[in-house]
């Protein structure tokens, strides 16, 4: 239903005449002077200047001697415009209220053609504000079930505003609550001004009840209601300490313009951001300030066009950008989503944010995103005040193999800082993996400067490092010394590593056998490897004893190693125990090794078991392995002494007649006791030999010896002394 325009009846209401009426106020003051006592003139006057003209016309009527003046003045009324609704207000405003009301419960046609809903809501607009709470109480008690809704609704709402524009907001209140009491739903309309009418009152929590029946009673979430009334619930929720609710009504309106094309508005983002924060939900604001900031225009710049720009001095971020993207990226990092958090702390460190720098140096490294953190270095470095990033610029160039641009960045850094003890070692570093080795060592030696007076753990590093470079420079004197010099407890696996190369290419035999100890001793799981290297180092010192300790040891770890067996027959052999050798190779794990069972059948030729040997090997072994000449005159002459001569007689002849074979000949022949074939092979040997051998003539010696050949013999062993003696000399 349309309403009646409030100002024009305000104005009525008010005295304010239309010249027509003007006109009639007039013709009733002329003939009230002519015709009424001053008492009923002045009440004639004050009735017209009221608007009141049908109670000034009932004065008239009735009174003696007035007909002339009664006829002249209906007349006059008559010809005025049927039924304005300032006629309607000739009564009291209360009065007319009550029977507009009763006419509208009542559903009765009025005695007028003013429509009861029309008089009902001018005579509310009519009522002095001393007397608005009488007419809500006369709304009300006249308000019955009959009443139409729509009536209802837009007198309450009339009623309402009056209250509201006299600054009596508790009435207001009060009338609202007695709608509300009546089960009529307001109008969306209605239920935006209840809502202003509690905010005016100061109750918040009432409005938010008015919109939470409203929902109710309509099955309408509060987020789906329209504006301004959706509004209206976010600030009330707000000013009760609801935060949260008010919040999900943003969010739905947050998602609405994200996907509009108008993208989402400021105003709402920051609302939105506000509550949030009293809410204590700001990690659900990032996908909208995303949403937001990637619409800006600073953010449809690439990475290189940002870095460009940077670079031209033609970047410009604006206010808005620098204020939601630093939130974003803020937010982002509360919630975990640390590159997206990164990409815009680098755009706005480039924008010359010093705090967006540093969140993006602490954050670069755990996200792997060092190639990007080095190119907004490059654009920024050297940073006033902040000189590190300098540093870190250095150490990602070269991380990156851009060693070139690294040096010389380490090189600024050092030309002011030259006592950063760290930097040195960084750039040594760095040209040790450039493959520069002489400037890596140069650097190094300069570190090793600064730290003369440090203490002895802090230098030893440095001074290993600087050893290593040594020995890869072919510089070996130095780097065993320092070796040699160290403490057990100092050493470590590296150093311990090039000991031991040192000093066995420097025939440094103790100092091999330690490195090679300490190793040992280091080792949680030592290998076959290990214990053969450590036993052997021990043999080069004649140390027989501890070579076979070592090899017993490592064969009780080992249990099942042939080459430890081997390696202690050997040892056991070297401290004559050749019986205890030849028991733990005559084994059958061994069997089907062709070192093992060479060597048991060169320690049971030499023990003369030939039997047991037999026993063991079989008759056929020379059918099993590819036995080298000296095992198989060996085997030979085991099967000899078991009397298998035939057998014997074949592997002697398997033997070729060579300068290579000639000594194993000689000793075959010795063993079996043809002493002058023997003489034969080892003359043969002798002469044929460009070197002479000491040893080979002291067999010699030996074989004429056996022969009955003493003035030979003696001969022999003098030529086997001179050799001894010659090469003893050249030696010194």
């Amino acid at each position: 239903m349309k309403s009646p325009n409030p100002n024009r009846i305000t104005q009525q209401s008010a005295g304010i005449l239309s010249p027509v009426t003007a006109g009639l106020v007039v013709t009733f003051c002329l003939a009230a002077a002519l015709f009424l006592v001053p008492r009923d003139q002045e009440l004639i006057e004050r009735l017209l200047e009221d608007g009141k003209h049908r109670r000034a016309l009932e004065v008239v009527q009735g009174r003696a001697g007035n007909e002339e003046l009664e006829k002249e003045l209906a007349a006059k009324v008559e010809a005025l415009p049927a039924e304005p609704v300032a006629y309607v207000l000739d009564g009291a405003p209360l009065d007319v209220l009550r029977s507009a009301i009763a006419a509208l419960v009542s559903n009765e046609s009025s005695d007028t053609t003013t429509p009861p809903l029309t008089r009902a809501i001018a005579a509310i607009q009519a009522t002095p504000a001393a007397e608005l709470a009488q007419a809500a109480a006369a709304i009300a008690e006249g308000d019955g079930d009959t009443m139409p809704e729509e009536a209802r609704i837009e007198i309450y709402r009339n009623l309402g505003q009056r209250a509201v524009g006299e600054d009596q907001a508790a009435l207001a209140m009060g009338v609202y609550a007695t709608f509300r009491g009546t089960g009529t739903l307001p109008t969306t309309v209605m239920l935006s001004e209840m809502m202003d009418a509690a905010g005016y009152a100061g109750a918040p929590e009432s409005a938010v009840a008015f919109a939470e029946d409203y929902s109710q009673a309509t099955g309408t979430p509060l987020a789906d209601l329209p504006q301004p009334t959706r509004g209206k619930c976010v600030a009330m929720l707000r000013a009760t300490n609801r935060p949260g609710e008010a919040l999900d009504i943003l969010i739905a309106e947050l998602q609405v313009q994200a996907q509009s094309s108008g993208g989402i508005q400021e105003e709402l983002l920051k609302t939105a951001v506000e509550t949030a924060g009293h809410a204590d939900r700001v990690t659900q604001m990032v996908p909208y300030l995303e949403a937001f900031v990637g619409r800006l225009p600073e953010s449809q710049l690439s990475w290189e066009e940002t870095v460009h720009r940077h670079a031209e001095g033609t970047l410009e971020l604006g206010e808005t950008y620098r204020h939601y993207s630093t939130m974003l990226a803020q937010y982002a990092e509360w919630s975990d989503r640390f590159p997206l958090a990164f990409d815009h702390y680098m755009r706005l460190a480039v924008g010359g944010d010093h705090n967006a720098f540093d969140r993006a140096a602490e954050l670069y490294d755990d996200l792997n995103r060092q190639h990007e953190f080095m190119l907004l270095l490059q654009c920024i470095v050297p940073v006033e005040g902040e000189e590190k990033y300098t540093l870190l610029l250095a150490q990602l160039l070269g991380d990156s193999g851009l060693y070139v641009e690294s040096e010389n960045w380490y090189r600024t850094w050092l030309g002011e800082h030259q006592d950063d003890v760290d930097a040195w070692l960084e750039l040594g570093a760095l040209l040790e993996e450039e493959a520069n080795l002489e400037g890596a060592l140069t650097t190094f030696q300069e570190a090793a400067k600064l730290l003369e007076d440090s203490p002895p753990a802090k230098r030893l590093p440095l001074k290993k490092r600087i050893a290593s470079l040594q020995i890869a420079l072919s510089t070996f004197d130095e780097p065993f010394a320092f070796y040699n010099g160290l403490a057990d407890d100092e050493h470590d696996a590296v150093t311990l590593e090039n000991y031991a190369l040192l000093a066995e290419g420097m025939a440094a035999y103790e100092a091999y056998n330690r490195a090679l100890f300490l190793r040992h001793k280091r080792l949680r799981k030592p290998t076959t490897d290990d214990f053969v290297e450590l036993a052997r180092s021990f043999a080069m010192l004649n140390d027989h004893v501890n070579e076979v300790r070592v090899l017993a040891t490592g064969l009780q770890t080992l249990p099942q190693s042939k080459l430890l067996h081997i390696e202690l027959a050997t040892g056991l052999r070297e401290t004559g125990r050749d019986q205890e050798a030849y028991d733990l190779l005559a084994r059958p794990l061994l069997r089907d090794s062709m070192q093992a069972m060479g060597l048991l059948i060169e320690i049971a030729s030499s023990l003369e078991n030939y039997q047991q040997a037999i026993a063991f090997l079989g008759r056929t072994i020379e059918k099993e392995f590819a036995f080298s000449p000296d095992v198989r005159l060996d085997l030979g002459h085991i099967y000899e002494g078991a009397g298998m001569l035939s057998a014997a007689e074949k592997l002697y002849a398997s033997v070729p007649d060579s300068p290579h074979t000639w000594p194993l000949l000689a000793s075959a022949r010795f063993k079996r006791g043809d002493y002058a074939s023997a003489e034969d092979y080892q003359r043969k040997h002798l002469t044929a030999l460009a070197v002479p051998d000491p040893e080979g003539w002291m067999f010699l010696g030996d074989i004429y010896r056996f022969q009955g050949k003493e003035g030979q013999a003696e001969s022999a062993y003098k030529k086997s002394l001179s050799l001894m003696e010659s090469k003893l000399h050249a030696a010194q």
